[in-house]
């Protein structure tokens, strides 16, 4: 079991947080320790291999709210249906400076993430969701990893995170923009995102996601990503 100090979350959601990941051969006694966590928000990730631990978490006062699922894929092209081909001879996708950043975050404060743990979770809402991607998107940038935006027009519409793992691409976040979703871009974002690491030489493309974000699970099925389940996500607020 490992037990993860999220700092960053204190600037994102204003309350301390401790990030736990179960394994697969962690032990009844450590599975015990859990009620030692002081932080006020507390995240833990079941392997959905231990059914067994579904009621003891939510026994012990963690509440589910998601299941987190891996995609990979091998970046073999997509083909695209006829609709989605014709929309993407309207749309760009261009890497942002950082020196443009600031604009696609006032786009994010518009309207997005609402489907997420902590869009979904009454202590918080979609405000502190995409807050907290806000400051995500921030690390990554001082991280080294490289923002693309869609534009449609010259105007954006969404726009995806890489970063890269030896020869494996990550794609750490995205999504289209609130004031944009009427274009049925989410399967050219993807698509793209597709593309992009590609065209960069990688070998393989890894991402994650929420299975509250039902339209993703059938946009990755569609361009040929192999998905599944990893964690049960549970949550759990302590008063201070």
């Amino acid at each position: 079991m490992k037990i993860t100090n999220a700092t960053w979350e204190k600037r994102n959601l204003g309350v301390t947080c401790q990030e736990v990941t179960i394994f697969k051969e962690t032990t009844e006694d450590e599975i015990t320790n859990l009620n030692t966590l002081s932080a006020e928000y507390q995240v833990v990730k079941s392997p959905v291999d231990r059914p067994d631990l579904i009621f003891r978490l939510q026994n012990m006062g963690f509440i589910f709210t998601e299941v987190l699922f891996e995609s990979i894929h091998s970046l073999q092209a997509p083909v695209l249906d006829r609709i989605s081909s014709r929309y993407a001879t309207h749309i760009t996708c261009d890497k942002v400076e950082r020196k443009n950043i600031k604009k696609l975050i006032t786009n994010i404060s518009d309207g997005m993430f609402i489907t997420d743990r902590v869009a979904i979770d009454p202590r918080f809402g979609s405000e502190y969701s995409r807050r907290r991607y806000i400051g995500w998107i921030s690390d990554e940038v001082n991280f080294g990893s490289k923002v693309f935006e869609l534009k449609h027009k010259n105007h954006g519409i969404g726009f995806f995170v890489l970063n890269s793992d030896a020869e494996t691409c990550l794609g750490k976040l995205g999504g289209i923009y609130e004031k944009s979703k009427f274009f049925g871009a989410g399967i050219l974002l993807n698509y793209y995102e597709i593309m992009v690491a590609r065209n960069e030489g990688f070998s393989k493309l890894k991402a994650w996601f929420s299975s509250n974000n039902q339209p993703i699970y059938r946009i990755n099925e569609i361009l040929g990503y192999n998905t599944r389940p990893l964690y049960n996500v549970f949550v759990k607020h302590i008063k201070t």
